[in-house]
């Protein structure tokens, strides 16, 4: 079952607005660890921790870009890995299916076929036709031998 144009569209538009909500949450979060980070180091002046604190939150920015994007390569690799493995799945059961159907066709004309070759020799002997091998009679002795 496939969405139509505008489902696909609205799906497209919510996805983008969770990953822009996760983005955010996540400049949140190297902001408040680079925040955490420097407040450890009293010794520094509060121009010092903010500098501090600004560095650690790009390089934790620039981490999590890195790992968001070997994700998503992997993750379209894997899509076209897997598309390819189930067209590939696809194709080989409808070939068995199409096997299969053959089979049954086959062992279907071959009944008819043994169905009918017994329906033509059972009337043909019917009418006096070809009963098969005759044998010849087996003559016992006559006599006074008992056996």
């Amino acid at each position: 079952m496939r969405a139509d144009p505008g489902e696909r569209e609205a799906a497209t538009g919510i996805a983008r607005l969770e990953g822009y909500l996760l983005w955010q949450a996540e400049l949140g979060n190297a902001r408040t660890e680079g925040e955490s980070f420097a407040a450890g180091l009293t010794w520094l002046t509060e121009e010092q921790r903010a500098d501090v604190a600004a560095r650690y939150a790009e390089e934790r920015v620039r981490l999590a870009r890195r790992v968001l994007t070997g994700v998503a390569d992997r993750c379209r690799t894997l899509d076209g890995e897997y598309t390819a493995r189930y067209r590939q799945l696809r194709q080989r059961l409808l070939c068995v299916t199409l096997c299969a159907l053959l089979a049954c066709a086959a062992l279907a004309v071959a009944a008819l076929a043994v169905a009918s070759g017994d329906a033509v020799h059972r009337s043909g002997t019917a009418r006096g036709g070809y009963s098969g091998p005759h044998l010849p009679e087996v003559s016992r002795p006559s006599g006074g031998e008992a056996s």
